[in-house]
């Protein structure tokens, strides 16, 4: 890709740019004071790249284009929603400007994360490389002189690029837009935050940014004169994922931290005891008409794995450059020691990234408990009973001395009766 003048990429939108101004309905004084130093930003953060290797706006200059379109459509259509309402007609007047500037930056910025995720820069030799976690990609290019610089497509990304681009946001963003969104309370840089991150799939301004995401792909396929139906647009549904499992923990209809729980709060993080709470989730992202959800709890637990939301398991004594892994941990909470489950038993558990995702910005979730957790110092530890989940999960291999390894790789309906240990799940 050329290094071209930040200017003349932002020539060669400067139609849709306008669009989005007229949109927006800011005066030309707030247009160039908020919106026109980020676009600036963005374009010199993500300069030509494509916004992805062969699906949609997959030329230069994709990725920034990408982000005007779902800035545009995103924004036009928050016309119609009512973000605010609580206090006067006034009131929620005035803060209408601050919420559709809130929905078109969510929109821009929506795949600030790829970079960081998807591609990796170089110079020609490739002995220079880009590090978009310090700088933006034209800094970069300035600073070691380079004219035109090399990507290529990172293996394994799996579209994790929504878990990072928070750590991205700063460079783009000015102190006045962090002002000018602040000012009314938290509310609208949580939102934009949480649309960016895919932690909110209910919010308003995240469904105004996942419908006009839809649409720009669908026409720049069109466009291309690809086969819609065969590529894989579709509906993202790990946000709506996450707000489940919040929700349920929420409404206390999922317990935490005692026998039968579906939630662990453990020293070492949170876990969901993944077999045994799947089916309640699946039935509360039915009620909710979220479409298209998978049934099977190892499918879910995939999605979950494969954008970062979810930690998998080594597999023990593998090769450094191994990409197989076990979806489940072993886990055996203290809570457990007594009563009438064994003492050794143990429960198959997805280990979430971080506990925020279970307990959302709580400021005082459950106390965390302490954990035996096989395999989390490297080592396998003893055999034991597994439970947590229906019975054909279990694995008695008790006095063997050999290393518990759960049937997690399977679903109950492929389960066969055998005590064959589970087969590492080779990442895509």
């Amino acid at each position: 890709m050329p290094a071209a003048p930040i200017e003349k990429v932002l020539l060669t939108q400067r139609e849709l740019i306008a669009r989005i101004q007229q949109t927006l309905g800011l005066s030309n004084e707030e247009f160039e004071r908020l919106m026109r130093p980020v676009l600036h930003n963005y374009a010199e953060f993500v300069h030509l790249l494509p916004a992805s290797e062969a699906h949609h706006h997959r030329g230069a200059g994709g990725l920034f284009r990408h982000g005007l379109e779902v800035a545009f459509w995103a924004t036009q259509a928050s016309e119609a929603v009512i973000f605010v309402r609580d206090g006067t007609p006034r009131e929620r007047r005035n803060l209408e400007p601050c919420w559709r500037l809130a929905v078109c930056l969510a929109a821009l910025l929506h795949d600030l994360g790829k970079p960081l995720s998807d591609v990796t820069v170089t110079d020609k030799l490739g002995k220079t490389e880009w590090n978009p976690y310090a700088e933006s990609l034209m800094d970069w290019a300035r600073e070691n002189g380079i004219e035109r610089y090399f990507l290529r497509w990172n293996k394994g990304r799996h579209e994790r690029h929504e878990r990072l681009a928070t750590l991205a946001l700063n460079m783009v963003l000015t102190p006045d837009v962090r002002r000018y969104l602040r000012a009314p309370g938290p509310d609208l840089m949580k939102a934009v935050v949480e649309a960016i991150s895919g932690t909110s799939a209910l919010h308003p301004v995240t469904q105004l940014v996942l419908k006009a995401d839809q649409e720009s792909v669908k026409r720049d396929l069109k466009e291309s004169r690809l086969n819609i139906d065969e590529h894989s647009i579709g509906l993202s549904i790990e946000p709506y994922i996450i707000d489940a499992i919040r929700s349920l923990v929420v409404s206390k209809r999922w317990k935490v931290n005692v026998a039968g729980a579906q939630v662990w709060h453990l020293t070492q993080g949170a876990f969901i005891a993944w077999k045994a709470a799947a089916p309640s989730l699946v039935k509360h992202l039915q009620d909710n008409n979220v479409p298209a959800v998978p049934h099977d709890p190892d499918t879910l637990a995939d999605y979950l794995i494969d954008r970062g939301f979810a930690v998998p398991r080594p597999v023990p004594n593998s090769d450094a450059d191994s990409e197989a892994y076990y979806r489940y941990w072993e886990v055996a909470p203290s809570a457990l020691e007594e009563g009438e489950i064994a003492m050794n038993a143990k429960i198959l558990m997805l280990r979430m990234e971080d506990i925020s995702l279970v307990f959302g910005n709580s400021e005082n979730p459950p106390a965390p408990i302490e954990a035996t957790i096989t395999g989390e110092d490297g080592k396998e530890g003893q055999a034991s009973t597994t439970v947590g989940a229906s019975p054909q999960e279990s694995v008695a291999e008790a006095g063997n001395g050999a290393a518990c390894v759960p049937h997690a790789e399977r679903s109950t309906e492929e389960y066969n009766g055998d005590d064959a240990a589970e087969e590492p799940w080779p990442m895509p």
